[in-house]
């Protein structure tokens, strides 16, 4: 199929020398220079729909005129479709480069689990993923659709409401539970006794009528 630019090829392939080629392709055909080499001073010099690039006086196949003519997250500079570092394809204000999910809006760029990591009770491994795009926001192994806790860590899924048949409700982010541990979050339930992280003993969190605190253990 002949072309002029890129835009004329369908998608997986773009047009070199005229023709529509798969992407990849970036070879001027050698029957169209002398000796297999096209060297140059000046377009002139070159084929059709080649141009010649003055930093290495070669041709080069026109790759696009205007931007549209490359692909998303590329940007049309001296006939060349390049990586556009400053491209915004959600348009959420963050660069794609820097967007911790640069296909959905998220310009608040929120880390669940990057933000636990090294807490108490926390993750002990987080990722770049924004929680907008994040299947296991809280990094526990357990989809967000699913988890019972979906900010806190919490991949064991204790849920011990309910004489243990539990209320969808992780025991972690238990709201009656949290308000136990004060502003931090609950370790686990065993029987009565409520354990807490590290950080509400240290910080000694007491809730007055509601708990007695004994180390990081506290008592209904």
């Amino acid at each position: 199929m002949s072309c002029v630019v890129n835009s004329d090829c369908s998608i997986g392939s773009r047009c070199v020398s005229g023709l529509c080629a798969p992407i990849g392709t970036d070879q001027i055909i050698v029957e169209q220079c002398e000796g297999g080499v096209c060297e140059c001073r000046t377009d002139d010099a070159c084929p059709s729909m080649s141009f010649c690039d003055l930093s290495t006086q070669r041709c080069t196949v026109i790759e696009c005129q205007v931007n549209s003519d490359c692909e998303l997250g590329l940007t049309c500079v001296q006939r060349r479709c390049i990586v556009d570092l400053d491209a915004d394809q959600d348009r959420d204000g963050i660069p794609d480069q820097t967007d911790n999910c640069p296909a959905v809006i998220n310009s608040g760029q929120e880390n669940t689990d990057q933000h636990m990591l090294g807490q108490p009770g926390g993750p002990s491994l987080g990722d770049d993923l924004g929680d907008a795009c994040d299947e296991d926001i809280d990094n526990d192994g357990v989809l967000n659709e699913v988890d019972n806790c979906l900010k806190v860590y919490n991949p064991d899924q204790r849920d011990s409401d309910n004489a243990g048949l539990g209320d969808g409700v992780g025991d972690r982010c238990e709201p009656t539970l949290l308000g136990v541990c004060g502003e931090c979050p609950v370790d686990r339930v065993d029987d009565d006794v409520l354990y807490c992280d590290e950080s509400c003993a240290l910080e000694d969190r007491c809730v007055p009528g509601s708990a007695r605190c004994n180390g990081r253990v506290r008592e209904f």
